[in-house]
C-alpha cells in the first residue's frame, strides 16, 4: 500500500486521528489514562504501518516528548491551576515593562524595589481580592487617575506627615492645598468608607485624601467601590418596583421577537442557491432589505429606552 496516493480528505482523517489519539495522552487525568491513551496510539499506528508509515510518528513522539512527559501531560499537572501556557507570564511582564515602569531607565535596584513593593504588590493584591469576591475590576476615570496621581507625586516623607491621625475607626488627613484645613476618614474593618471633603461629600467618588491614605496605610479601597455599587443599587430598587409590570411586558416581547426572528434565520441559513431561480432575485434582495430596515429601527428604539431609564433612575 506504500506508495499509493492517497485523497486529501483520506489526509485530513488520517491527521486528525493522530491528533485524536495525542489529545488523550495530553488530557489524561491520571498515569493509567496515559499509559492507555499512549497504547492505543501504538495499536493505531501498528494498524496502518503499511498504509501509513506510521512508525515515524510514534518514533518521534518517542525520542522527544515521551521523555518529557511530566511537562506537558495533565496526568503529572494537577495542581497548575489549568495554566497550559506562559501567556500570563508573558503578559505581566508586558505590563510591568509597560506600564509600572514606563519611562525609567537606568534606575538604581532601591528605585525598582520600591516599585515592586509598593506599587505592584497592592496592585496584584487587588486585583486578586477582586477576582476571589468575582467583582469587576473597577475602571478609573479621569477624574479619578488625576486625584491618584496627585496622591502619588507627593514626596513619600511629605506624604506620611500629612496623615496626622490614624486608627482602627478613622484617620486624619491635611489638605493637599492648605495646611490649615485638614478631613476626617471614616475606617470600618480596615476599609475606608467615607471623607469629610467636598469632593467625596458632592460626589462620593474616591477622592486625593482615600488615595493618600490608601499609599501611606495600606488601607482598602476595594469595599468604597462595593459601597457605591451597593448605594446604588438599593436606590434603584424602588423605581425598579414600580417599572416590573412594564419590564415583564417589555421581557415578553422580547422573547416572541427572539423566537420568530431564530425561526427566520433557521430558515435563512438552510438556504442555498440551489433553492431558488434567477427570478427570485429581486425578492431576496427586497427580504435582505426589509431585515436590514427592522434592525435598524429596533436599534433606534433601544437607545433612547437606554438613556430615559438612566435618567429616570438617578
Amino acid at each position: 500500500m506504500i506508495g499509493v496516493q492517497k485523497t486529501v480528505q483520506e489526509k485530513r482523517q488520517h491527521r486528525d486521528d493522530a491528533f485524536s489519539y495525542l489529545k488523550r495522552m495530553m488530557y489524561a487525568e491520571n498515569e493509567e489514562d496515559f499509559q492507555m491513551a499512549y497504547d492505543e496510539l501504538v495499536m493505531w499506528v501498528e494498524q496502518h504501518e503499511q498504509e501509513w508509515d506510521a512508525n515515524d510518528l510514534i518514533q518521534y513522539i518517542d525520542d522527544h516528548y515521551l521523555g518529557k512527559k511530566e511537562k506537558w501531560s495533565r496526568a503529572w499537572r494537577q495542581h497548575n491551576y489549568h495554566i497550559d501556557t506562559n501567556n500570563f507570564i508573558e503578559s505581566w511582564h508586558q505590563s510591568l515593562k509597560e506600564v509600572y515602569l514606563k519611562g525609567l531607565k537606568r534606575q538604581h535596584v532601591n528605585v525598582l524595589v520600591y516599585i515592586l513593593w509598593d506599587v505592584v504588590l497592592p496592585s496584584v493584591m487587588t486585583d486578586h481580592a477582586q477576582k476571589a469576591l468575582m467583582v469587576s475590576p473597577a475602571v478609573m476615570t479621569r477624574a479619578e487617575r488625576q486625584r491618584n496621581n496627585l496622591a502619588r507625586d507627593i514626596p513619600e516623607d511629605v506624604a506620611n506627615a500629612m496623615v496626622t491621625s490614624y486608627t482602627e475607626s478613622a484617620a486624619t488627613v491635611m489638605s493637599f492645598t492648605d495646611n490649615t484645613k485638614s478631613y476626617t476618614i471614616t475606617i470600618n474593618d480596615n476599609r475606608m468608607t467615607a471623607c469629610t471633603c467636598l469632593d467625596f461629600e458632592r460626589s462620593h467618588a474616591l477622592c486625593k485624601h482615600l488615595y493618600l491614605l490608601h499609599r501611606v496605610k495600606r488601607t482598602c479601597l476595594l469595599d468604597m467601590r462595593i459601597n457605591q455599587t451597593m448605594e446604588s443599587t438599593a436606590s434603584q430598587e424602588s423605581v425598579m418596583d414600580e417599572e416590573m409590570d412594564q419590564e415583564h411586558a417589555i421581557q415578553e416581547a422580547i422573547r416572541s421577537l427572539q423566537a420568530e426572528v431564530n425561526s427566520f434565520a433557521t430558515q435563512a441559513n438552510r438556504a442555498t442557491p440551489a433553492m431558488f431561480s434567477f427570478n427570485m432575485l429581486s425578492t431576496l434582495i427586497r427580504i435582505r432589505e426589509q431585515v436590514r430596515s427592522l434592525s435598524s429601527t429596533l436599534y433606534d428604539a433601544e437607545i433612547p429606552n437606554q438613556s430615559n431609564r438612566h435618567q429616570n433612575r438617578f
